[in-house]
């Protein structure tokens, strides 16, 4: 089956995959829906979570929602073949490319699969992107973190990103269903799983061949001290999913830490930068007295928003929905504008009600979630997200989905006939 180009979710694996074009998930190793019922292996289970939590980030999230505009806004431009709007088209692939660094971005001086014994020490760096013409463009600043043994060997350079930020909260989720499992064995059998759970992912984390998947969790780590993995997955987590439904107004009002202040810092604001909130609240938190043992709360999302200099759960709400609804005002009339409306509806429906320290994950009970799957229900009634499994094509989904994607092959030739 044809597979979309473009991507700001990771597909390393080839397991499964979440194509944002179409907001479809793609689980390849499991060949239908009918097999997924009758297996019982957690991790496929931990995969479709994965998938799911990126579908979620995409259709109910301020970010995920602009996305979705300027992706139904370019699909519409170039099905109406009015070529006065195929501009729309451009400023969707622009947008991916803010979102999504390229690999040259990543540098991987030394490949390492280490652990706990061999830990790695961090700094954090600015870079620039590169203009149309090859030169460094300084009003399109990057934020990198930079990995060095204990003998100040250079390992690797990787970007925070909106990528890197999504990442990281799908692997918390994926966390978090093994802990759901752990916690139906008996109690004898939870003591040697957890401690195999969290050696694996103490290792996980050493390994540079998956380091876009945790760089944003080592960062938290790093930055305040937690030497509990599941702690720093859980409030890379959290900081992810404030900055991916941050109003663009409240950037201009961010309390910039010291270590951030640089020539750089003008043009992270100016351009909504993620990856520069979530390094600014993450270190704005760093002296927050006993971190390591707060339960996360709403009083503790307050605390952490007021030490940016944020807004306050209840006044960032109303602005979210402001910008929302702006937002949704510039859409293009087309085939699939009731599509991306009602998701529109739906988080703002969403937002409203949503209680943002036992909703931050999608999954606010785990474990629920963890037997829902197990009881080999039809995954296709639970209206989670359109699914695809493997080469099963006679469904709605999947229909879609090619619909959509030969859209795609066109919007794709369109911006590789523009400019020279």
């Amino acid at each position: 089956m044809y597979r979309s180009d473009f991507s700001l979710f990771p597909n390393i694996g080839t397991d499964g995959e979440y194509d944002f074009i179409s907001q479809t998930i793609k689980i390849n190793k499991i060949s239908s829906a009918d097999e997924f019922r009758v297996s019982s292996r957690v991790e496929d289970i931990k995969l479709l979570v994965h998938e799911i939590t990126h579908y979620r980030d995409n259709v109910s999230s301020l970010r995920g929602i602009d996305l979705l505009v300027l992706n139904y806004n370019a699909i519409h431009s170039r099905e109406s073949n009015d070529t006065e709007l195929f501009f729309n088209i451009k400023k969707l692939y622009k947008e991916i490319l803010r979102m999504k660094f390229s690999k040259y971005f990543t540098v991987i001086n030394q490949s390492r699969n280490d652990d706990v014994s061999n830990r790695w020490n961090y700094k954090i760096t600015t870079g620039y992107r590169f203009d149309n013409d090859g030169r460094l463009d300084k009003k399109s600043p990057i934020m990198f973190i930079n990995f060095y043994t204990n003998a100040n060997e250079f390992i690797a350079r990787v970007p925070l990103s909106f990528e890197s930020i999504v990442e990281s909260r799908a692997m918390y989720n994926e966390f978090m269903i093994d802990m759901a499992h752990i916690s139906s064995l008996n109690d004898e059998e939870q003591i040697v799983e957890r401690g195999l759970l969290q050696r694996y992912y103490e290792k996980l984390i050493y390994n540079t061949d998956v380091i876009v998947y945790y760089v944003n969790a080592r960062f938290v780590a790093n930055v305040l001290g937690f030497s509990d993995i599941l702690q720093a997955f859980q409030f890379s987590s959290l900081i992810g999913f404030l900055c991916l439904n941050m109003p663009i107004e409240c950037y201009k009002k961010l309390r910039i830490p010291s270590i951030l202040q640089n020539e750089a810092k003008p043009y992270f604001i100016k351009n909504s930068d993620i990856s520069f909130l979530f390094a600014c609240i993450t270190y704005n938190i760093q002296n927050f007295q006993n971190i390591h043992d707060q339960i996360i709360n709403d009083n503790l999302i307050e605390t952490i928003l007021e030490k940016s200099n944020l807004p306050k759960i209840s006044e960032l709400k109303k602005l979210i929905v402001k910008e929302v609804n702006d937002r949704a005002k510039t859409q293009i009339d087309g085939k699939y504008k009731d599509r991306c409306d009602n998701h529109i509806e739906e988080y703002i429906k969403h937002i409203k009600n949503m209680n943002f320290s036992k909703d931050f994950s999608y999954f606010n009970n785990f474990r629920e979630t963890y037997e829902m799957f197990m009881e080999k229900s039809d995954v296709a009634s639970l209206d989670v997200a359109p699914i695809i499994f493997g080469n099963d094509e006679d469904t709605k989904a999947c229909e879609f989905y090619k619909s959509i994607l030969s859209i795609e092959r066109r919007m794709k030739e369109f911006s590789d006939a523009c400019g020279i």
